[in-house]
């Protein structure tokens, strides 16, 4: 989730990034998936190739993270006291607490600080968990598990871990963050950026803030809107290569060209 927040200038308390627990049948993975309403990259890339240029960022955000293997500090506070250190980053996060309550935190230096849910147990680093590695590409007909849906304004992140590491010795350890130092992973700017987003060739996509950006983001959202094609209707932009493939037609050869103009009306056009 930190990489992400980092990548996608989202606030890690604020995107959801709720976990899917395909462990349970598929052992060493899990699935995270965000919600990118929040996102300060504006305009948001919505072309294929930028969008995979942002997951491989995070995925190279996520093993910085890893490598530096800073340990996890776990802590309590009262749910009043928490919102009043450390302000949105954890106001609201986990809706229905009275203000009496006791709220469990953890704290990744530099990446994040996440209320956690009831009887999550943490790793003691970072890295214990050695590398964290995305699942990328489509299987056969099903869509890729990491992915980013501009339309829906999701992100999923399908990932394994090299070493299955055992939780913490210790539930609560290490030494609470600073409002300062919490600020600073907080604050939904965009931290990374992004070859083929930011600068560089660009991959069909402009640099953020640039009038022609926006443009070509309106552009390529207007060429997303579905269209519909039935024996009654036709309305909508019509994507031929969609609809080639989701209704599993073929295109037309000029082998059948050929017989076409051979049976029916000869050479010429149709009014």
């Amino acid at each position: 989730r930190a990489a992400a927040c980092r990548v996608l200038g989202l606030r890690p308390a604020r995107c959801g990034g709720e976990m899917q627990p395909i462990w349970v049948t598929e052992p060493g993975h899990g699935k995270i998936s965000f919600n990118l309403d929040g996102s300060s990259r504006s305009p948001f890339p919505t072309k294929d190739a930028a969008l995979e240029a942002l997951l491989d960022a995070v995925q190279a955000e996520t093993d910085a993270l890893s490598r530096q293997d800073a340990e996890i500090c776990v802590f309590e506070l009262p749910r009043a006291e928490a919102e009043a250190k450390y302000g949105q980053a954890v106001a609201g996060a986990a809706p229905g607490g009275a203000p009496g309550d006791s709220v469990r935190l953890a704290w990744l230096p530099g990446g994040a600080l996440l209320e956690l849910p009831p009887a999550w147990q943490l790793c003691e680093r970072a890295g214990s968990c050695g590398r964290i590695a995305f699942a990328r590409g489509a299987e056969g007909a099903k869509k890729a598990d990491t992915l980013i849906l501009t339309k829906k304004k999701q992100a999923s992140i399908k990932f394994s871990v090299e070493v299955e590491a055992p939780s913490a010795s210790k539930e609560l350890r290490g030494d609470a963050p600073s409002p300062a130092d919490v600020s600073k992973v907080d604050d939904g700017e965009v931290k990374v950026k992004v070859d083929g987003v930011d600068f560089g060739d660009l991959l069909g996509a402009k640099a953020a803030g640039s009038g022609e950006a926006a443009a070509e983001a309106k552009a390529a959202e207007e060429e997303e809107v579905d269209f519909v094609v039935t024996a009654h209707e036709v309305s909508g932009k019509i994507d031929y290569e969609k609809l080639i493939r989701d209704f599993g037609s073929t295109r037309i050869s000029k082998e059948l060209m050929d017989r076409i103009e051979r049976l029916t009306v000869g050479r010429g056009r149709v009014p």
